[in-house]
């Protein structure tokens, strides 16, 4: 079995990445899309329809239509960085002490950074230019220190299903299954189903995959 993590979404505005490829959610018509529809009206038109799901592709294609307000970013990073000086940690990140478990980071000179980028011209699309904040600020792991612009959270991402680690016998090193699979059979005769592991993950072998950081 091949997965691909990039498939059916869920909205209202839910999006769902199934771990299957062939994971469409059941209720989905957005499959049937042709090329060169513009996906914020095809999501909208999904949506008055009262249809809940849709892939993955359509939903990130909405957000990456969105196009760069150059003079909005800029003001928007120059009222980030004032509410940021009240971060009292804001020196430690950027110079932590021996044994810090994370990398430092300079949160004022990287906001610094993609400012000067949206100036040059390039972000060809505002959701970067947000991703990029977001990620930022998450990178100094501290719950209590967090920026979530509005784009970020018109969809909620989910994958359908799960990874699962079993052994035939208890003794032998598992393989990896789908667990739609493995309910497949434990529904069933396991001697009349057989399950398939997972060979690849989009693209990449299994363990490979797994073990990316």
């Amino acid at each position: 079995m091949k997965l691909n993590t990039s498939s059916a979404l869920d909205a209202t505005i839910i999006a769902l990445a199934s771990l299957s490829s062939q994971g469409r959610a059941q209720n989905s018509n957005a499959g049937n899309v042709t090329s060169g529809v513009e996906p914020c009206a095809l999501i909208s038109a999904l949506a008055a329809a009262n249809v809940t799901t849709f892939e993955a592709d359509i939903a990130m294609a909405c957000l990456q239509s969105v196009p760069v307000d150059v003079a909005g970013d800029v003001d928007l990073i120059d009222g980030i960085k004032v509410l940021f000086q009240f971060q009292s940690t804001l020196p430690y990140l950027s110079d932590p002490s021996p044994g810090y478990l994370y990398s430092a980071v300079d949160i004022m000179a990287s906001l610094d950074a993609i400012q000067a980028d949206v100036q040059a011209g390039i972000y060809t699309n505002d959701y970067d230019v947000q991703m990029d904040i977001y990620n930022l600020v998450v990178s100094a792991y501290d719950f209590h220190f967090i920026w979530v612009p509005d784009l970020v959270t018109v969809f909620n991402w989910n994958r359908q299903g799960s990874l699962l680690s079993l052994s035939s016998d208890g003794l032998s090193l598992p393989n990896v299954y789908d667990s739609s699979d493995v309910k497949a059979l434990a529904a069933s005769n396991p001697s009349n189903y057989p399950p398939s592991p997972v060979t690849s993950i989009n693209g990449v072998d299994t363990e490979s995959w797994l073990n990316e950081p």
